[in-house]
């Protein structure tokens, strides 16, 4: 399988639409990392297909026909709606708000989130909804500072959770549906991709990147063919070539196999004194 590995898709970036051509033109898949509870919305509307780390760790599949309305959210008995301005629905209960709905952008009040507050307004835990409308995570807080973040399966299991402290993410587990015992546990976020892409990937795929930061240390356990494809001048402001650019092509980082560029990008990087040994030059 040839796949295209980006933390996630962001349809705004100035690089996207170079992106979702050259995987359309080669028929790859999509590979994010981060959780995605639209990733089938997006796919879809983008016209590419795609896996994403953290539903292969859950085990969600979707369902194409999938729907959850706005009006079909698990919230307290006697609880009344208003809708806001700003597109939000605020959901009242014995005259107080506590929380508000939101929906997913371009759709028929298709339901997306529930966000709960505590009566001095801080956050106390969301619900978020797959596109399909499967519940997708739960995140919770205290003092309203992030603390956990679970994820479930279509059943409603939880399958995998990020702990937090002080806003930073710092511990992460999968666990066994059933008996919720730990499987599996992560003291970094980056470790967490690293080994769990390396049970998704083989030796027989290849795994295109395209920037030179999280994707890059993802891959640093894969026993793919790792492809980094240039869509940014390979040189820095003062002419250097980017640090870490550098050190694939010195094999200071060997687990980059290849990396793709424009023929002008190959001579300048030559003209900076890098070897092009591991360079393939693509059409400008």
């Amino acid at each position: 399988m040839d796949y295209e590995l980006l933390t996630s898709i962001n349809t705004a970036s100035p690089n996207w639409a170079a992106i979702k051509a050259r995987v359309q033109a080669n028929k790859r898949q999509m590979l994010t990392l981060a959780p995605m509870p639209g990733f089938s919305g997006v796919l879809a509307a983008e016209q590419v297909q795609g896996i994403n780390l953290v539903d292969q760790i859950t085990s969600r599949t979707y369902d194409p026909d999938g729907y959850r309305f706005f009006n079909d959210v698990p919230v307290p008995t006697n609880t009344e709606i208003f809708m806001n301005e700003d597109g939000s629905i605020s959901l009242i209960h014995e005259g107080i708000e506590i929380g508000k709905e939101f929906l997913y952008a371009n759709t028929r009040r298709r339901a997306q989130d529930v966000r709960y507050h505590n009566l001095d307004g801080t956050m106390d835990y969301v619900e978020e909804y797959a596109f399909d409308g499967n519940r997708f995570s739960n995140l919770f807080y205290y003092n309203n500072e992030l603390q956990e973040m679970v994820f479930y399966d279509n059943a409603g299991n939880a399958r995998l959770r990020f702990f937090y402290y002080g806003g930073a993410l710092n511990f992460i587990t999968i666990e066994d549906p059933q008996t919720h015992k730990v499987q599996t546990k992560y003291n970094t976020q980056l470790d967490f991709y690293a080994h769990e892409l390396a049970k998704i990937v083989g030796p027989q795929d290849t795994v295109t990147i395209t920037y030179l930061g999280v994707e890059l240390d993802a891959v640093a356990q894969s026993p793919a063919h790792n492809v980094l494809e240039m869509v940014e001048s390979p040189l820095d402001d003062t002419g250097a070539v980017r640090g870490n650019l550098a050190g694939i092509l010195q094999d200071e980082i060997p687990y980059i196999q290849e990396v793709r560029m424009t023929r002008a990008d190959r001579d300048a990087v030559v003209a900076a004194g890098m070897s092009d040994r591991k360079i393939t030059v693509i059409d400008d």
